[in-house]
């Protein structure tokens, strides 16, 4: 965009039993950014993660976010080390899907 302008849309998916806030917006060079916020996730819905790279297609976002959801359950990921407490309540039957 040569005005300096910046396109930005937002949705909500849903991607198995979890919400993801999509924020796209243009980069430089043809490029996209997406922030993903985890709605249903820790953090009370604010901890996410962004991508970007050339355009996306909505398949290759879901992707994104179910590959980062497994990472985070993963035995070896960042929920049980960081996020106990969160986990505790997913396996306690709480902390589910807004």
């Amino acid at each position: 965009m040569t005005d300096g302008t910046v396109i930005r849309v937002s949705t909500v998916i849903r991607v198995g039993t979890e919400l993801f806030r999509v924020d796209s917006r243009a980069a430089a060079h043809g490029r996209q950014t997406i922030d993903l916020t985890w709605l249903s996730g820790p953090a009370e819905g604010t901890y996410g993660f962004t991508v970007s790279g050339p355009p996306m297609t909505p398949e290759k976002v879901r992707t994104e976010a179910a590959d980062f959801v497994a990472a985070f359950f993963a035995d070896d990921g960042i929920g049980p080390s960081d996020f106990a407490e969160f986990m505790d309540a997913r396996r306690s039957g709480g902390a589910h899907t807004p």
